[in-house]
């Protein structure tokens, strides 16, 4: 089970890795970017389908989108929109 901790936000930033995090099923793209205006490297959970393209065309790929805060410590945003 997934815990939505705040709102959507809008976030953007370059994938720099794909690690694996306790708790989650399915890698995590790691990336370095903005959320909301605050500049840090955080974690995106995206689906199934969008993970097999970043792993296709590997780190360095612009990301963007909306999600929700599932993970605060590290932070882990869900993506919602593209």
């Amino acid at each position: 089970m997934v815990l939505v901790l705040s709102g959507g936000k809008n976030f953007s930033g370059i994938v720099v890795g794909i690690e694996y995090l306790d708790g989650f099923n399915s890698p995590l793209l790691y990336v370095h970017g903005d959320i909301e205006g605050s500049e840090g490297d955080f974690y995106v959970l995206v689906d199934e389908k969008e993970l097999d393209n970043y792993l296709r065309l590997g780190i360095g790929q612009k990301i963007e989108g909306i999600g929700e805060e599932i993970s605060r410590n590290p932070l882990v945003i869900r993506k919602l929109v593209v």
